[in-house]
């Protein structure tokens, strides 16, 4: 598969617009134990579908997210880790990328600084800024897309985070199937889902994340949970690079 298209047919679900309003009242999570999808689709996108699904996108702040490919990020900066404390970290700065909209056809409408997520070497020239503007990505391209869950007067912080670990826990699997998933990573990602309520560390494509929460997985995308920061990430399984196990 080419790496630089976005081969998936359009599947028979319509778009998803994320832009409107305000949080909604608090309600009681709920979702079914597992997804149905289309087969056309890839991971990436179902995911980011089971997001639109009103009893969860209530809780989640379209604001916060950041995109990550193999060589770009979109709607956050790479920053040094801070492990010392033990306590969930990711190397990502501020989420500050806006996810607007899901084609049916996969395609991200966004809006996000985009840039290349190395750090350049001492004497190259200076970096651009503003940085380049990102309108649209595929999600078959995506490596990882990090998420901040979303409070309202009437929904705390924290209680909006809970609901959102707990809807995409109960449409996750406990652990990566071994049945078709023979690509680069799917060990590591076995390992990482083996065992519920563990914590993980890995790097995956430039993204370090220490002491989060494994919830599962949903067609071979990790979902993941920091605690601290009330962040959560989807991550390719086949994209961890380096894993503490």
């Amino acid at each position: 598969m080419n790496r630089n298209t976005c081969p998936f047919p359009q599947p028979p679900c319509g778009n998803f617009d994320f832009s409107g309003g305000p949080v909604p009242e608090c309600l009681p999570a709920s979702g079914p134990a597992a997804v149905s999808s289309s087969a056309c689709q890839d991971g990436m996108e179902r995911v980011l579908r089971i997001l639109g699904e009103p009893s969860i996108a209530r809780y989640i702040d379209f604001q916060k997210f950041a995109f990550l490919t193999p060589f770009s990020l979109a709607g956050s900066r790479f920053l040094a880790p801070d492990s010392s404390s033990g306590a969930s970290c990711s190397n990502l700065g501020p989420l500050q990328g806006r996810f607007c909209r899901l084609t049916g056809d996969g395609l991200l409408e966004i809006s996000a600084a985009a840039a290349w997520p190395f750090p350049q070497q001492a004497g190259s020239p200076a970096e651009p800024s503003p940085l380049p503007e990102a309108a649209c990505v595929c999600a078959g391209q995506l490596t990882a897309v990090a998420f901040a869950s979303a409070g309202s007067a009437s929904c705390g912080a924290q209680a909006a985070f809970e609901r959102v670990r707990e809807y995409l826990q109960a449409h996750a699997r406990t652990r990566l199937p071994a049945d078709g998933q023979t690509g680069p990573g799917s060990a590591i990602g076995r390992r990482l889902t083996a065992g519920a309520g563990r914590t993980a560390a890995f790097m995956a494509h430039g993204l370090v994340l220490s002491g989060v929460s494994v919830l599962g997985v949903i067609d071979g995308i990790l979902i993941l949970a920091g605690e601290e920061d009330r962040r959560f990430y989807l991550v390719r399984a086949g994209c961890v690079q380096f894993a503490g196990l």
